[in-house]
């Protein structure tokens, strides 16, 4: 009897990957194919950042809290989606797709995969291919209607801490977090956000990012309104373009806030 190389289920005599091994990558494919446009547009997530670091030299840039690394992640599977769509064509001579895109090689490769059952590089075809789209949705990270809160750090039943993510809908009163189920109250949770990132240094788009996240609405001209005005100063740069402080643009916008009742009741 001869068996799956990637599970114990026993396949024919011809084949190296069993049809539910098959079928799983051919839906992650899938799944990725519906994934990759979203990747282009995502540009970083707002991690965690936690406590107890320790203090930093005098002068010295607080981390970034984004990933940074999405772009180098999103040409990884692009690589992988060309590598493999090669092999399939030299192997097989299945025609490539006549426009050739992330979206349509995850296609490809999806329909690929009865074929590749039948080759002895099914193992590797495998295992490269299947998690894509596993990272592909953490690059994504979530949908576009909820925002990240931040750790959970309720207390387990084990007497650990839970660093799971919490995240809601953008108008919702309550986060959840989907580690441990606990509820976290959206405003406390934001503050807490906004407190923690009070000595970053981000640029300007980072920084108008950091506000709707935070449930500010600070448009694009009124941020640059402050930069030229001076009332917001830059501290640093980063590939040659200037980065703020968040707690000094906080300050910025709590005073105009003050200053103008529309842009208060929008922060509410």
């Amino acid at each position: 009897m001869i068996n799956c190389t990637t599970c114990t289920r026993p396949v024919t005599g011809n084949e190296f990957g069993c049809p539910i091994c098959g079928q799983r990558v051919a839906d992650a494919l899938r799944q990725l194919a519906l994934l990759i446009p979203e990747i282009s547009i995502t540009l970083a997530k707002l991690d965690r950042i936690s406590a107890g670091d320790g203090p930093r030299p005098d002068g010295a840039e607080a981390a970034l809290p984004y990933r940074l690394d999405a772009s180098d992640r999103g040409r990884a599977i692009q690589g992988e989606l060309v590598t493999w769509a090669r092999v399939i064509l030299d192997e097989t001579g299945a025609p490539l797709p006549e426009v050739i895109t992330g979206s349509t090689l995850a296609h490809y490769l999806a329909v690929g995969a009865a074929r590749a059952r039948g080759r002895a590089f099914w193992r590797e075809y495998h295992d490269a291919l299947l998690p894509l789209a596993r990272v592909a949705s953490r690059i994504v990270d979530r949908p576009a209607e909820r925002v990240y809160l931040g750790p959970c750090g309720a207390e387990l039943v084990d007497g650990g801490t839970c660093m799971e993510d919490v995240t809601a809908p953008r108008d919702a009163a309550y986060g959840r977090c989907r580690g441990c189920g606990t509820e976290h109250d959206y405003s406390v949770a934001r503050a807490w956000m906004l407190d923690a990132l009070q000595d970053v240094l981000v640029t300007t788009d980072e920084l108008r990012d950091i506000f709707a996240r935070g449930g500010l609405t600070v448009g694009r001209s009124s941020l640059y309104r402050w930069i030229a005005s001076g009332q917001l100063v830059a501290k640093g740069t980063r590939a040659d373009r200037p980065t703020y402080r968040v707690g000094d643009a906080l300050d910025v916008q709590a005073a105009a806030a003050v200053r103008n009742p529309v842009t208060r009741r929008m922060a509410a």
